[in-house]
């Protein structure tokens, strides 16, 4: 695609496109050259959108975007990420400046009274199927288990809305398994 296209698509102007790609390539989010544009690390970012859909939070008082769990494990493949997708050492806490930089490439609006772990990942992050599959292992990790219920194994993710576990449905659809979605009982 082109920019005109592209900005054609968005019902934007190319120069608010060409403005965008230039800035989006100084942040080292994708690669522009004639004729095409390159998502660096795709699965990287859809990754970590499975992982924050699951179990992030952004404070819209203080900026912060956060990681919500004791799993350690969690936490290190959290840090990986943002260092391999943003050069960001995330083993501190998040500047307001990197927490927005990090979730205008998720696509997540701030500016939503939804909690970030309740709305849903920006569908454009996995529309390759390598990106599907490593959305689906962020949520996993984040929020998933495999339970033995009387020796029938199951997967199971357990999500906080039901367009979340819509969502995941499809998603593992694409991978040619049947995804049942399950409401629990509340507590």
């Amino acid at each position: 695609l082109t920019q005109e296209q592209i900005a054609r698509h968005l019902g934007s102007a190319r120069e608010v496109v060409s403005r965008m790609l230039k800035y989006f390539q100084q942040e080292g989010w994708v690669a522009v050259s004639r004729g095409g544009v390159t998502l660096l690390d795709r699965k990287g970012l859809a990754e970590l959108a499975g992982m924050l859909e699951m179990e992030g939070s952004y404070d819209t008082v203080s900026g912060q975007l956060r990681m919500d769990t004791d799993n350690t494990l969690l936490k290190e493949k959290y840090i990986g990420l943002l260092q391999r997708a943003f050069a960001i050492d995330a083993e501190k806490t998040l500047e307001p400046d990197e927490s927005k930089k990090i979730l205008s490439a998720l696509r997540w609006d701030t500016q939503k009274e939804i909690p970030l772990n309740e709305q849903r990942a920006d569908g454009m992050l996995v529309q390759q199927m390598c990106c599907k599959r490593a959305f689906i292992r962020g949520a996993f990790f984040a929020a998933g288990s495999i339970s033995n219920p009387n020796k029938s194994y199951h997967f199971e993710i357990v999500c906080r809305t039901m367009e979340q576990a819509v969502q995941l449905q499809e998603l593992v659809g694409y991978f040619e398994a049947e995804g049942k979605i399950v409401q629990r009982k509340e507590r």
